[in-house]
């Protein structure tokens, strides 16, 4: 009787959940990254980057409403368009994100370059 009771309260999981385990994009991104040893990492710093910006947009899409950013911005794009406050936020977040992708390469680079010129170096020959 107990077992019949827990197997009543013991949410179900969908069926079509079970097939495959849910991958998030910055997993898929880590694991195949370990494909390719020799890679920099910036295609993954890139992908990760638009990752975050894409976020970042679709939560101020989805509170748009109450956050006051629909309409116009009051700025005029190149092409003579009125820029709207969801393209001027979208264009900020993808600049921001991929500056941030780009400081994180550089960062590494000066660690890669102080670490080549700390290391001993050694004759061949």
């Amino acid at each position: 009787m107990k077992d019949a009771v827990a197997e009543t309260l013991t949410p179900k999981t969908p069926e079509h959940l079970m097939v495959e385990p849910v991958v998030t994009i910055q997993q898929h991104i880590l694991w195949e990254r370990r494909r390719f040893p020799h890679a920099t990492g910036e295609f993954s710093r890139l992908l990760s980057g638009l990752t975050l910006a894409s976020k970042m947009i679709q939560a101020k899409v989805s509170r748009a409403g109450l956050m006051e950013i629909l309409g116009a911005h009051g700025t005029v794009n190149v092409q003579g368009e009125q820029q709207q406050k969801l393209d001027v936020y979208a264009n900020d977040a993808l600049l921001y994100c991929l500056s941030v992708a780009r400081q994180h390469r550089a960062a590494g680079l000066r660690r890669k370059r102080r670490a080549d010129h700390s290391a001993p170096r050694f004759a061949h020959g």
